[in-house]
């Protein structure tokens, strides 16, 4: 069967200079509340599973004397069903730790979505949905993620959109040698397979292989 006509898939592959570049712009053009969720898609999140996040599903603690908090992940946000669905599959239901600057971007979006939603008469609960419109306090759109993308792609000229970051997010961490189980579990796949099928060559990946090889490929012997 041949299909013809077909869209091109989008390129899935980002160079760690081009998303520092990016990652700059979201923070200086962004507001702390939309950058939050930039950075939460950095963490290798899905943009249905962001749409889907709601006060109950941060938890703040302390872990040695370190803050943290722990996101679960259980619903999902579609265009299909922007009231909220099941997510992509059963590994998909997760629990993901975040520490150090992400903890206070939480704490600050948790209260300013809280503050929207009294400014607009709203009234909100544990159930309320984490990233709201600012103009009228309803959950955002499942794909308002790509706008604010949009924003930042044209302060920087970088073209980055939000499953992108997902497939850099397991780049990285495969090329700095974590284990793929625990990739697979934070990113939600459910096999190995999965997770090495999001990884894709990188500029800087290529460098430090050979670099780290030269020396036992083309190590000199005694000079001669």
């Amino acid at each position: 069967i041949s299909i013809e006509g077909a869209k091109e898939p989008k390129p899935a592959k980002l160079e760690p200079q081009d998303y520092q570049l990016f990652m700059k712009a979201a923070r200086k053009y962004l507001s702390k509340y939309w950058y939050t969720l930039i950075c939460l898609l950095a963490l290798g999140a899905r943009r249905e599973e962001i749409s889907g996040l709601r006060y109950k599903s941060l938890k703040f603690f302390k872990q040695g004397g370190q803050e943290a908090c722990e996101i679960t992940y259980d619903m999902a946000r579609t265009r299909y069903e922007e009231g909220g669905g099941k997510l992509k599959n059963h590994a998909s239901y997760r629990k993901n730790y975040v520490t150090g600057e992400l903890v206070e971007l939480l704490k600050f979006s948790l209260q300013y979505s809280k503050n929207i939603c009294t400014q607009c008469g709203r009234q909100y609960n544990n159930d309320s949905f984490l990233f709201v419109m600012e103009d009228y306090g309803e959950p955002i759109h499942p794909e308002y993620p790509n706008k604010i993308f949009k924003k930042v792609e044209r302060a920087c000229g970088v073209h980055v959109y939000p499953h992108l970051l997902r497939h850099y997010f397991a780049t990285m961490a495969r090329s700095n040698n974590f284990s793929p189980t625990d990739i697979m579990h934070w990113l939600g796949h459910s096999s190995l397979t999965m997770t090495d099928s999001y990884t894709r060559p990188t500029k800087q990946g290529a460098l430090k292989l050979i670099n780290e090889m030269n020396g036992t490929l083309f190590k000199p012997n005694n000079g001669k």
